[in-house]
């Protein structure tokens, strides 16, 4: 089980965050796999209008090895509508993307009283 990110990483460009990466001693193949989904995140939250940037949350996990995550972060707080659009951009989902969703739909059922 991972807790929340102890410190979150921010990217200026898709560049900076390859060579991050790299540096951090991720494999080619698992950058190309996670950039493929990030990617599709990124291109729905441009084409909605926000600036998105590459993000990397490293955690400790109860052993006290780091956990890293790749995700995206937005400008400014995107509505409801806005981040189910951005989370479901890619083909396939990931784990945390379904868990963003659930927690989304507990909210709005909240809001609507059921």
């Amino acid at each position: 089980m991972i807790n929340e990110p102890l410190d979150i990483i921010t990217y200026e460009s898709k560049e900076k965050m390859i060579a991050d990466l790299k540096r951090r001693g991720y494999s080619p193949n698992w950058i190309n796999e996670q950039l493929e989904h990030e990617d599709a995140h990124m291109r729905k939250a441009v084409e909605l209008g926000y600036k998105p940037r590459y993000c990397l949350g490293i955690a400790e996990d109860l052993g006290f090895e780091k956990s890293h995550k790749l995700g995206v972060t937005l400008d400014r707080i995107a509505s409801d509508e806005d981040l189910i659009a951005i989370l479901t951009a890619p083909r396939e989902l990931s784990s945390s993307d379904k868990e963003d969703l659930r927690k989304l739909n507990r909210q709005e059922e909240g809001k609507n009283g059921n």
